[in-house]
């Protein structure tokens, strides 16, 4: 069965299309949409970026080796008789590490140097602070993940 194609040639559109109505100036600039502010933009743990980025490596850092040393301490006494201590000392690491990480993240926010909202880390090459009220992005010198 073949597909009906319309003749574009012919076909015409109404010639109010792309016209201003009335109630909106003909000369009116396309404006942008409005930075909607997140409801931690008022976050009460906001700390000043060259602050809140060596706290934020050192508590890493900490949350890493800590984690690493309760599990190698601690572990053998909360796990089952023949449970790998490997896994034990390395899961541990690993979950110091990741929730030093959300915690920084979620709870301990930076402070913007723009307006003085809530900005959040996104770490990467370089690491970045984006204000959740205002949309600045600050970025640091340092680079991390």
């Amino acid at each position: 069965m073949p597909v009906p194609t319309p003749d574009l040639a012919t076909s015409t559109l109404p010639p109010d299309i792309g016209l201003p109505t009335a109630d909106e100036p003909a000369d009116s600039p396309a404006m942008p949409p409005a930075i909607v502010p997140s409801a931690q933009a008022q976050w009460p743990l906001r700390l000043p970026i060259p602050l809140h980025l060596p706290l934020y490596i050192i508590t890493t850092m900490a949350g890493f080796l800590g984690g690493a040393f309760l599990g190698a301490t601690r572990g053998p006494s909360l796990l089952p008789h023949g449970f790998p201590m490997p896994i034990v000392f390395f899961g541990g690491a690993i979950l110091g590490l990741v929730v030093s990480k959300l915690i920084f993240a979620l709870l301990i926010l930076g402070l913007c140097p723009k307006c003085g909202g809530a900005a959040r880390i996104k770490t990467g090459r370089p690491i970045t602070y984006r204000c959740l009220a205002c949309g600045h992005v600050r970025t640091t010198s340092v680079s991390g993940g």
